[in-house]
């Protein structure tokens, strides 16, 4: 607007003035909004033929969106089993109809992909929502969704807000990902459950996809309240990709065949990974490698004293940086200098232990000196095109291995990968969430997918997993491609141990600068609420897992309540508590997606 004004020689105070004494007035004129990201090197067929699988699911959407009420359905497809095209399928027939469709993809890092396929395959660009957007291209989109000028929108959690009318079909993608929780700032909410409260309220269909569903989406499924679906077999008659684990619990000393570029005490990558990859690479077949850890040393430790880094403000440790040298915790985003020596007895023997995704890229330079490798995770990936970009240039074979944490793992497809290699896969089956195993195996079993998608003379693709663990049951299902099994067992372990989808929680997080009255406030509010009755369960108080956290001393309370019950009906008196506390910050989290 201000570029126009100089054209006239007017500055916007002095417009402002105009305005307010009625010489002139404002309008909104629509800013164009460039094209959000689509992966030139997408390959997409309008003509498809779909497989009678894909058709029987097609139909049953098209009659529910005919219904003009709610209909939910649990579409199970394993990885590359062909979701999207019915996505696309299903969005072209609500759109034929008049209706709107609402798209909902759990990162930012899965929007350009799903964006060039729904528009090449639609003819129309659609409407994006998420995190990255201006305010005025906030304002932009929020106005052509509520005038009906935009009839389809594709966006991350918050997209579930968007004012769309005559809503025929929304569709949640990769549902299970907790991405979809707000859980700071308030509001507090799950995009996932949202959906089919809007679902009902606009009388739309609401169709959620997963390769890997969550325990409670397909608990609806099996008690009626979604209609489950299922994709069993990839498209074009390709197998499932091939399983093959590494133990890594033992490592024999070096073989003459391994390479000997390896620091001491450091081998990230096994000698039968690397010879696969290497393999792969003299075919001019492309890998992605996942290792669940960014930054570059998880662990900065003093060899002479044992003095290990932390962070001042949560006691944990920091993660190191190597890419702008620095230390940064990952809990509260303090950051300071990198270490020179050590701050207890000065050494400057020091150590980097628990490789990230930086000191991995490091290592695989050295070791395949010929290849072309780039790394996909937040720390590059911030910029509003950057994971656009990166992708589009593995896609166009400018990189033989894409490297990242879990951002390389979801919703990606591209022809050329033959193998997917896995880091440190037990990641995360420590952490103190009842919930640690299914994510795991969904993290796994989701960059399984990513390999062999267009494999030729029948190869399905190649999976190799490095793992400190072996014999853990998840790997069993994982090989077997098992996932609604495991789904089955662990409702039976959720059913009898008390937690979702039978019961509700509800996590009370007590936070000061001071522990003592940390503590005492915890204290207070479990006496508010009384001791567990009428088949409530309170847990508590004990000190959260990250015990201190920006300054911050933590102690929770974790609740266990029947389904029937709604949260006011309990939680009211922590309300009240919260009213007349000083010096305490209460935080209450309804369903939580995590316990740290």
């Amino acid at each position: 607007a201000s570029n126009s004004l100089k054209d006239l020689g007017l500055s916007l105070a002095t417009a402002s003035i105009l305005v307010k004494k009625g010489l002139a007035e404002y309008f909104y004129r629509p800013k164009k909004i460039g094209e959000i990201g689509s992966l030139k090197s997408l390959p997409i067929e309008n003509d498809f033929e779909l497989t009678l699988w894909q058709q029987s699911v097609l139909r049953r959407v098209e009659e529910a969106i005919n219904v003009n009420s709610y209909r939910g359905f649990l579409l199970y497809g394993v990885t590359s089993s062909g979701k999207t095209q019915v996505y696309l399928e299903a969005a072209r027939y609500a759109l034929a109809a008049g209706k709107s469709v609402l798209v909902l993809v759990p990162e930012i890092s899965l929007t350009p992909q799903i964006i060039a396929r729904f528009e090449r395959f639609l003819g129309v660009t659609p409407l994006v929502w998420h995190s990255h957007l201006s305010p005025t291209e906030r304002l932009t989109i929020f106005r052509e969704a509520k005038s009906g000028e935009g009839k389809i929108l594709i966006g991350t959690r918050s997209a579930i807000f968007s004012p769309l009318g005559d809503l025929g079909l929304i569709v949640v993608d990769e549902e299970q990902d907790h991405s979809y929780k707000q859980d700071d700032p308030a509001p507090r909410y799950n995009a996932r459950d949202l959906a089919r409260e809007r679902g009902k309220i606009a009388g739309a269909t609401v169709l959620f996809g997963s390769a890997t569903p969550s325990v409670e989406t397909y608990f609806l499924s099996k008690t009626g309240e979604l209609e489950f679906l299922t994709l069993p077999q990839r498209v074009a008659g390709i197998g499932s990709p091939k399983i093959e684990l590494i133990s890594t619990s033992f490592k024999p000393e070096p073989s003459p065949n391994e390479p000997p570029i390896f620091p001491r005490g450091f081998r990230p990558i096994s000698e039968k990974l690397y010879e696969e990859i290497t393999i792969k690479l003299k075919k001019h077949e492309q890998v992605i490698i996942l290792l669940n850890r960014r930054g570059y040393s998880s662990a900065v430790v003093c060899f002479e004293c044992g003095w290990v880094g932390k962070c001042p403000d949560c006691e944990i440790g920091w993660t190191y940086h190597k890419v702008g040298d620095r230390m940064i915790c990952h809990y509260c985003g303090r950051e300071q200098r990198g270490p020179v020596n050590c701050t207890r007895c000065g050494s400057n023997h020091l150590s980097f232990r628990s490789a990230g995704t930086q000191r991995l890229e490091e290592t695989l330079l050295k070791i395949l000196p010929k290849s072309k490798v780039i790394r996909l995770d937040t720390d590059v990936a911030s910029g509003k095109w950057k994971t656009r970009d990166i992708l589009d240039d593995f896609g166009d074979g400018k990189y033989q291995i894409l490297l990242g944490t879990q951002m390389v793992a979801k919703g990606h497809h591209f022809p050329k990968v033959t193998m997917v290699g896995v880091i440190s896969s037990d990641i995360g089956l420590s952490l103190p969430d009842f919930r640690a195993s299914e994510r795991v195996l969904q993290l796994l079993t989701q960059a399984a997918g990513r390999a062999g998608r267009s494999s030729k003379k029948g190869d399905p693709g190649l999976v190799m997993i490095q793992t400190f663990s072996p014999d853990n049951q998840i790997y069993n299902y994982l090989k077997s491609n098992n996932f609604l099994g495991f789904l089955d067992d662990e409702l039976i372990v959720r059913h009898s141990l008390g937690y979702p989808p039978y019961k509700r929680l509800a996590l009370i997080v007590i936070s000061s600068t001071d522990p003592v009255r940390a503590q005492e406030g915890a204290n207070d509010i479990k006496a508010e609420l009384g001791e567990g009755k009428d088949d409530i369960e309170l847990l508590g108080p004990v000190e959260s897992p990250i015990y201190k956290r920006g300054k911050l001393f933590r102690y929770q309370l974790l609740l266990k309540f029947p389904v029937s019950l709604e949260p006011p009906e309990l939680l009211g008196g922590v309300n009240d508590f919260m009213k007349r506390s000083k010096g305490l910050y209460v935080r209450i989290d309804v369903d939580p997606v995590s316990f740290m």
